[in-house]
């Protein structure tokens, strides 16, 4: 039990540790968006997939808000996931959520525990 109680003073920044723990499951997911994206090479601007990218914000000692999804440059994939009077939905943000959002959080915790027992074992 003494090792988990000393475990808080070896981890230094947590903050920057956190990210980069979250960082590896939302690029899962980042992934996944972009392989669903429904680009049109022949229409210029359309190329969604460029345009998925991971912000982490709201970074303190305690959690990490990790936003997966279009950039500013990306704003058509809204119309393309939601649909628009002249347009049918195309889901791949949600449809790629829902394929892989567990895969990422196994892969959050697997890293998390890894970092936790290398720590221990220091």
């Amino acid at each position: 039990m003494k090792d988990f109680v000393e475990l808080p003073l070896k981890l230094g920044n947590k903050r920057k540790i956190l990210a980069k723990i979250v960082r590896v499951g939302a690029q899962i997911l980042e992934k996944r968006i972009e392989s669903l994206a429904p680009d049109d090479p022949s229409t210029p601007g359309s190329q969604i997939s460029e345009n998925i990218d991971v912000n982490l914000t709201d970074q303190t000692a305690d959690g990490v808000v990790a936003y997966i999804g279009p950039n500013k440059k990306g704003f058509i994939a809204g119309f393309a996931e939601l649909g628009t009077a002249h347009q049918v939905e195309t889901p791949f943000i949600s449809t790629g959520y829902e394929q892989v959002a567990e895969d990422a959080l196994g892969s959050i915790k697997k890293e998390l525990g890894d970092f936790i027992q290398g720590e221990l074992t220091k």
